[in-house]
């Protein structure tokens, strides 16, 4: 390989479910669910959404899309390809009504590789924006990568990745700066 950069696709600001460098192909649109059917998963479930970046990044915030008023606590990270924890918030008190809850994790340098997106809720009523998948016979988020873990609050230093039957994955984001 020349000394000449490689024309890279650049790493989106913001690592978000629908972005180019998370889940997206067949995401259609996005729907809120309040109190009623909450955090579907289930209490202190995790979720853990694939993304692939191609650069150096720093991570240094993650967030989530909330609905409802404050119930429980909720944890979000960063998880390697193999399911190790890089970084997580710990278990924190939801404290936003429709609005960003704006989590300050560790500033985490990421290289070029798959990671995962994880959050965790203490309980079904916590509510969250989300985002469908295409909607065909039998569609759901594990082939696109997304997993599950049961008992997951805190998000646990090892994951224990379960396939998910589920057509939906929760608007977590993560900023990030690229390393040049």
């Amino acid at each position: 390989m020349g000394d000449w950069p490689q024309n890279l696709e650049p790493v989106p600001p913001i690592i978000a479910v629908g972005s180019s460098a998370c889940i997206d192909e067949g995401m259609t649109s996005y729907n809120q669910i309040g109190t009623i059917t909450g955090w579907q998963y289930g209490a202190n479930v995790g979720v853990f959404i694939p993304f692939t970046i191609n650069r150096i990044v720093t991570v240094y915030k993650m967030f989530y899309s909330a609905t409802t008023a404050p119930s429980g606590n909720v944890d979000v990270g960063l998880y390697d390809d193999q399911g190790n924890r890089i970084v997580s918030m710990g278990s924190t008190a939801g404290a936003v009504t429709n609005n960003m809850q704006q989590l300050d994790i560790a500033d985490t340098v990421l290289l070029p590789g798959t990671y995962y997106q994880a959050m965790a809720c203490s309980t079904n009523s916590s509510g969250v924006f989300r985002m469908w998948i295409h909607q065909s016979a039998g569609a759901n988020t594990a082939p696109k990568g997304q997993y599950v873990m049961a008992a997951a609050l805190p998000l646990p230093a090892t994951a224990t990745f379960a396939t998910t039957t589920s057509t939906w994955t929760p608007l977590l984001s993560s900023a990030c700066r690229v390393t040049i």
